[in-house]
């Protein structure tokens, strides 16, 4: 037996504020995935800079 068909209530049913409330799910979920990789990008930047003065740190030190 379906575990869904014992529970009251549990019925699905798409009225138009469900339909409204997933395109909000969905376009949040989107901003927040281009914010993610946008904070990514952001990192990775930042990673290849800090090579950078490393790299500039230690050749001073040797001067």
């Amino acid at each position: 037996m379906d575990q869904t068909s014992t529970c009251p209530g549990t019925e699905p049913e798409v009225t138009g504020g469900s339909v409204d409330h997933m395109r909000c799910f969905g376009d949040a979920a989107g901003r927040l995935q281009e914010s993610a990789l946008d904070a990514a990008t952001k990192g990775n930047r930042l990673n290849e800079e800090m090579k950078g003065v490393d790299s500039l740190a230690t050749q001073l030190e040797k001067n």
